[in-house]
């Protein structure tokens, strides 16, 4: 998860909002012009605004530019859209390809139509191996049970979004462009990025121990496999952004306690207050020679402090067809 400024530029430019009964829609007036958003329940919804221009053309292998159309008519977000063009491994059947390459649309969710609301704001960024994979996959229920904005979105994926040559002609990373990243710590794994930001900034870090009912994440990564497991994706982001993995699966009383454990701690952290997880307190990074963490589960956690967590056993059991496997000294996980 993160923020940028595209989003602030996006999502600050708020100048009014009204509700228009005849359509129940709620009109949104931003710099670009209005858009025509829906309340859901408890929350508003403002879904497919383009974030920049389309990546065709000059821009298809170029850094992505803010959109800075202006529109004076409603312009319809009540629809979120298209995917990335992508080979999706979630989908069934031999043919997986699916999305367009016009594809650069984020989904804003809040609790408050104010515009003077200084709301903490969360902007997710979906996973997939930067192959595949959407911010419309995941849903906002959950955030929205707290007064908190929501932004996820599409990046370029793939051959489209990390395609290089190396040089001027086509230098890659346009998918991290679209993300507007500008930390390169990005790059260096979660243990080595704690150990050199925490001088600048506060730093926080969680190793998710805990296994739902509905271990998505074992059972996207081969469960039955006893070699895997180790590095099976924690079921954290399943859990506080509900999916279609799970739409027929209800989430159990004690699913739905850790649920609002997740939203309080990114809520605290949104907010720039000590991020908890129940009654434990996400201990702070003070070191460059040790990771410490929240070892987090349920009903109990623990502050583990460490040289990395616990993946390193995993890529011993990898043949790279390179010779005999050796240790790095010291170890550290590359997550």
């Amino acid at each position: 998860m993160g923020t940028s400024r595209l989003f602030a530029a996006l999502c600050l430019a708020i100048v009014s909002i009204t509700i228009d009964a005849s359509t129940t829609a709620t009109i949104v007036h931003l710099k670009n012009g209005p858009i025509a958003g829906k309340r859901r329940g408890d929350y508003f919804a403002f879904e497919g605004i383009p974030y920049a221009k389309p990546p065709l053309g000059k821009l298809r292998f170029a850094a992505s530019e803010l959109n800075d159309d202006r529109w004076t008519e409603p312009r319809n977000a009540t629809a979120r859209g298209p995917v990335c063009l992508q080979w999706n491994h979630l989908n069934p059947g031999e043919n997986k390809l699916e999305g367009t390459e016009d594809c650069l649309f984020l989904n804003v969710y809040t609790r408050s139509n104010d515009p003077t609301a200084r709301l903490p704001t969360i902007a997710f960024i979906h996973g997939g191996a930067l192959m595949f994979g959407t911010g419309n996959f995941y849903e906002p229920d959950h955030i929205m049970r707290r007064h908190m904005i929501l932004v996820t979105f599409n990046y370029r994926l793939g051959p489209l979004g990390f395609l290089s040559t190396e040089d001027d002609v086509i230098p890659g990373n346009f998918g991290l462009k679209d993300q507007i990243i500008s930390n390169r710590l990005y790059f260096a794994g979660v243990t080595e990025s704690a150990k050199l930001m925490h001088p600048f900034t506060n730093v926080y870090v969680y190793y998710d121990l805990y296994k739902s009912k509905f271990g998505v994440g074992e059972a996207l990564s081969h469960r039955d496999e006893p070699g895997l497991l180790g590095v099976a994706h924690g079921d954290d982001v399943l859990l506080i952004f509900p999916s279609v993995l799970r739409e027929e699966i209800p989430f159990t009383e004690e699913e739905m306690l850790v649920v609002d454990r997740f939203v309080t701690m990114y809520e605290h952290f949104a907010k720039g207050d000590q991020p908890r997880f129940g009654a434990y307190e996400l201990p702070l990074q003070d070191s460059t020679n040790k990771l410490v963490f929240l070892e987090l589960n349920y009903p109990q956690s623990k502050t583990v402090r460490a040289e990395g967590v616990s993946d390193e056993p995993y890529w011993g059991t990898l043949d790279f067809n390179d010779g005999p496997y050796a240790s790095p000294a010291p170890t550290h996980t590359e997550l």
